[in-house]
Order: structure tokens, then C-alpha cells, then sequence
């Protein structure tokens, strides 16, 4: 299983290439509410991480303090 900070960089990643896959003149041509909808699965997913607390720099120190335990 890949660590928090792996998983949170993937979403962004997959957040990231649903974004570049939209022109500006096609979301332009969008309503408001079509707009919000645009990536909003990735987007969840990414701020998901953030509200939940779980990419802190104490999680991503914890995490590597324990990975370092675990090859010793």
C-alpha cells in the first residue's frame, strides 16, 4: 500500500490531467453549475486529503519516521 503522501500526489496528478484535457474555450462555453462539475471527482479527491488533515507535515514526517523504522 502506498503511503498518504503518494496517494495524495497521484490525486493531484490524475487532477492535474483532467484539467489540461479541458480547453479554456470549451469550459468557457459551460454553464456556472456544468463548470463546478468539470473534474469534480479529482477535485473531491484532492481536497479530501486536505480537509481530513491527513497531508500534514507532521503526517508525511510520521510516515516517513516510520517507514525508516520498518527497513532497519
Amino acid at each position: 500500500m502506498s503511503s498518504t503522501y503518494a496517494q495524495f500526489i497521484a490525486a493531484n496528478e490524475a487532477l492535474f490531467k483532467c484539467m489540461e484535457s479541458v480547453s479554456n474555450d470549451s469550459f468557457q462555453a459551460l454553464s456556472a453549475a456544468d463548470q463546478g462539475a468539470v473534474c469534480k471527482v479529482e477535485g473531491d479527491a484532492v481536497a479530501g486529503f486536505i480537509n481530513n488533515n491527513s497531508v500534514t507535515f507532521r503526517s508525511l514526517i510520521n510516515e516517513r519516521l516510520d517507514n525508516l523504522s520498518k527497513q532497519q
